[in-house]
């Protein structure tokens, strides 16, 4: 029998935040009415969506659009698409 108390005890490992590891500039997406957000796959509300991302969620940005930011997202119809700038967060 191995007793617990005698096993050395690990260093903390830190834990890695998204944000370390992803690049500028990127968004992170607010918290909205509906709790997700919709991903456009053109800058409307009228435009088709592509799929949702989460409130947190932090997304390559790729480009801006008067009140729409173009993100990198891997979705099953576009790995990029567009969202309402007013529920995310940007960061360059």
């Amino acid at each position: 029998n191995v007793k617990l108390a005698s096993l050395p005890t690990p260093a903390p490992t830190p834990v890695a935040t998204p944000s370390a590891t992803l690049e500028k500039p990127y968004v992170e997406i607010k918290t909205t009415p509906t709790g997700f957000l919709r991903v456009r796959l053109s800058p409307s509300t009228s435009a088709t969506e592509a799929g949702r991302v989460q409130p947190g969620d932090k997304l390559p940005l790729l480009d801006s659009k008067s009140g729409w930011y173009l993100i990198k997202v891997d979705l099953t119809a576009t790995s990029s698409g567009w969202i309402s700038a007013q529920y995310a967060d940007k960061f360059e």
